[in-house]
C-alpha cells in the first residue's frame, strides 16, 4: 500500500476514504461530541451540529478527506518532492484517524483548510514580478481562517517571514496580506455592530478552561503521539538535506513548511492561554505531514515498509484499544 501512494497514481488517493471508515468505526459505535467556544463562528457552528451526532461525524469525515486532497494538491504543485505522490494525505488521514477527537467536524477544520488556501497561494510568488495579488489573496484565506479561530491570526507570521526571504524589502508585499487578513474582521465587526453584539474578539479565554486532547487521551494514544513526534524528529535531518540540495522553488516550498513548524508550535502553546480548544493539536499536524514523507523517501524499502506498517498497526491499535 506504501508503494501505492509512493507511486503518484491517482487511483491511491481514492483508498483514503476507506482507510479513514476503518478509523471511524469505533466513533459511529460510540459518538462522543466535544463542545468548544473560543470565538463567536466557532461556537455558533458548534452549537448548531450538537444534536447531530452523526451529521457531525459525517461532515468531519468529509473535511478530512477534503483537506487531505488538498494537502496532496498543495505538495505536488510546488515541488516538494521530485515525483508526484499521495504520502502526505495519507500520513493525514493516519495521524486525524488515530485520534477519536478529531473524527467529528471540528470549526477548526474550516480554519486548516483556508491556511492550506492561504499557503497555496503564498507559494506561487516564486518568479512573479508583482505578487500583491497573491500575498493578498492569502492574507485574505488566513483573515477567513482566524475569524473562526483567532490565534490563526499570528500564522501571518511566517508569512511575512516567507516574503522576506525571498523577496527584496517592498512595504507593499508586508502590507497588502495584513489588509486582506483584516478584511474578515472588518466584515465580522460591522455585522457585529448591526447585531449590537460585543465585539468578543476582544474577550480572552482564560487559561485552563479547555483541557488538551493530550490530557484526556488514554496512555496508548499518548504513546501513538510520542511515536509521532518521533517520526518528525527524525525525517527533519532528511528535510532539511534536502532544502540544501534542492531547486530554488523547491528550496523555498520546503523552508516554509519549517516556517509554518515553527509558528504552529508557537500557536499550539499559546492557544493554552488564549482561546483554548480541545483538539488544538490539528495545528501541528499539517506542518508534520508535508515533513515525514522525507523520511521515507531516503530509507531502503524493506525498512520503510516496517516501519510504516507498524505505524498504522499502532494507530488503529490506539484507536480502537485505549488502554487508561
Amino acid at each position: 500500500m506504501l508503494n501505492l501512494f509512493l507511486s503518484g497514481k491517482s487511483n491511491a488517493f481514492f483508498i483514503l476514504p476507506m482507510i479513514l471508515l476503518v478509523f471511524v468505526l469505533k466513533s459511529i459505535i460510540h459518538p462522543e461530541i466535544i463542545i468548544d467556544s473560543p470565538s463567536f463562528l466557532y461556537s455558533k457552528i458548534d452549537v448548531l451540529l450538537i444534536e447531530f451526532k452523526y451529521i457531525k461525524l459525517f461532515l468531519g469525515f468529509v473535511f478530512i478527506i477534503s483537506i487531505a486532497f488538498y494537502i496532496k494538491t498543495v505538495f505536488n504543485a510546488h515541488d516538494y518532492y521530485q515525483s508526484e505522490n499521495s504520502l502526505p494525505a495519507l500520513l493525514f488521514v493516519i495521524l486525524v484517524g488515530a485520534w477519536s477527537g478529531f473524527h467529528f467536524f471540528s470549526p477548526l477544520y474550516i480554519s486548516l483548510l483556508f491556511i492550506l488556501f492561504g499557503l497555496n497561494q503564498l507559494l506561487f510568488v516564486y518568479h512573479q514580478k508583482n505578487i500583491i495579488p497573491q500575498v493578498f489573496n492569502a492574507g485574505f484565506f488566513l483573515g477567513i481562517a482566524a475569524i473562526i479561530y483567532y490565534p490563526a491570526v499570528l500564522f501571518i507570521i511566517s508569512f511575512w517571514m516567507f516574503i522576506s526571504m525571498n523577496r527584496a524589502f517592498n512595504f507593499r508585499e508586508y502590507l497588502f496580506p495584513v489588509i486582506g487578513l483584516l478584511l474578515p474582521f472588518f466584515f465580522l465587526a460591522v455585522y457585529f455592530f448591526y447585531v449590537d453584539l460585543p465585539y468578543d474578539f476582544l474577550h480572552f479565554s482564560k487559561a485552563g478552561e479547555v483541557s488538551s486532547l493530550i490530557n484526556v487521551a488514554s496512555i496508548t494514544q499518548r504513546i501513538f503521539l510520542v511515536l509521532s513526534g518521533i517520526a518528525v524528529v527524525v525525517a527533519l535531518p532528511f528535510f532539511i538535506k534536502q532544502i540544501s540540495r534542492a531547486k530554488v522553488k523547491a528550496k523555498n516550498s520546503r523552508r516554509m513548511v519549517l516556517l509554518l513548524l515553527l509558528n504552529s508550535i508557537f500557536i499550539y502553546y499559546l492557544s493554552f492561554i488564549f482561546f483554548p480548544i480541545h483538539n488544538r493539536e490539528l495545528l501541528l499536524v499539517i506542518p508534520m505531514v508535508f515533513m515525514i514523507p522525507f523520511y521515507f523517501y531516503n530509507v531502503s524499502s524493506l525498512f520503510r515498509n516496517i516501519l510504516f506498517y507498524f505505524w498504522i498497526v499502532a494507530a488503529l491499535l490506539f484507536d480502537f484499544f485505549p488502554i487508561l
